[in-house]
């Protein structure tokens, strides 16, 4: 009689390597200053229609 058996493996299970840096990345914040830099080029950009183009972006400063 031949036994056949499937071992202890759950394939759902994220791999350790995977699941510690996917940690790591949800709780990564950018830095202040990086946010403010982009708050900042928000506020310095303007986009207006164009007829030859899709829309222009311009800079204020």
């Amino acid at each position: 009689m031949t036994k056949t058996f499937t071992s202890h493996l759950d394939i759902t299970e994220k791999n350790t390597k995977e699941a510690k840096l996917l940690n790591v990345i949800q709780n990564t914040e950018p830095s202040a200053q990086t946010i403010q830099n982009i708050l900042n080029y928000s506020k310095n950009l303007e986009v207006y229609p164009s007829n030859h183009l899709q829309f222009i972006e311009v800079l204020k400063s």
